[in-house]
Order: structure tokens, then C-alpha cells, then sequence
């Protein structure tokens, strides 16, 4: 437990090569069965077990198999908050403003200024991180809930003199 903030997560140490990436995997299905996956590696992503299907990784199972618990007296590295320091997903917007100037009476001392401005013009989901708790094998790696917000737009009319 860290003292200072009275956080119980410790970071997890790669045991193997990192091969996950940081993509978006959609329409996933992670193999169920005990033998297959004898932790439930990310089945919470799973249609039947109420999941959207979306992963942060093609084969959840053989990321899982890569990181291991921190090992107190061992390991130096295990403050991350998150399995090994992974970075999340990518994000951009794309954000627009427009605005005009309009001169209404006596050379400009009179006018008014229209202002259009768009956040998410592409209207483009970006997902949020997954979880990534090794204690909590059944919802690592999956991906759920919007990060950005749906696009928004706002009209505005300033009257000067």
C-alpha cells in the first residue's frame, strides 16, 4: 500500500516481451471455456456476459500471460497504477470555430459578430482505457464507456456600439 495516498494498486511486471499494441479491437470474443482461459481473461467483453465486444488487445488471453504481480523485496519498479506502464489508447479531436464580423451603421461603429463553433466535428467515439488489474482478470483489457463527448455545437450572435 502506498502511505502517502492510501492507494492499494501495485503495478504488475512484464514476465515476457510486450505483444499487445494499443488498439481498438472490435466485435472480440474471448474463449469462455476453462481450458482455454482458466482466469477469465477479459470476458466482460463478451456479448453473452452483457460486453460490448471491445478489447484493447487481438488475444487478451496470451497479454494477461505476459505480466505477473509485483513481488515485494524483488521487484524496485511497482508504483504504476496501471499493468506495467502500459500507454492507453490515442485520442484527437478535431474542434472547429468560425466567426464574422459584421459593420452595421456609421463605418463599423454599430455591427454585430456571429460565432459558430463545433467541438468533435467528426462526431468520432474515443473510447475510454481499459482496466487493466491483474486481480481482476475478467475485465482486463476491455474497453468500455466514451471518453470524448458526442459533437456539440454552439451559435452566437455579440451586438456592439
Amino acid at each position: 500500500m502506498n502511505c502517502s495516498t492510501g492507494g492499494t494498486q501495485d503495478g504488475a511486471v512484464l514476465a515476457s516481451k510486450y505483444t499487445g499494441g494499443n488498439s481498438a479491437y472490435y466485435n472480440q470474443n474471448v474463449p469462455e471455456d476453462a481450458k482455454t482461459n482458466p482466469n477469465g481473461v477479459g470476458i466482460n467483453a463478451n456479448y453473452d456476459n452483457g460486453g460490448v465486444g471491445t478489447q484493447m488487445f487481438k488475444d487478451p488471453i496470451g497479454v494477461y500471460n505476459q505480466f505477473r504481480p509485483c513481488i515485494l523485496g524483488l521487484d524496485t519498479g511497482c508504483g504504476a497504477n496501471f499493468a506495467g506502464g502500459l500507454r492507453g489508447l490515442p485520442t484527437w479531436n478535431l474542434d472547429v470555430t468560425a466567426s464574422k464580423d459584421i459593420a452595421l451603421w456609421k463605418e463599423g461603429r454599430v455591427g454585430a459578430t456571429m460565432i459558430f463553433q463545433i467541438s468533435n466535428v467528426l462526431n468520432h467515439v474515443q473510447l475510454g482505457d481499459p482496466g487493466m488489474d491483474l486481480s481482476d482478470p475478467n475485465n482486463f483489457g476491455v474497453l468500455g464507456g466514451q471518453a470524448n463527448t458526442p459533437r456539440q455545437m454552439e451559435f452566437g450572435i455579440r451586438i456592439h456600439f
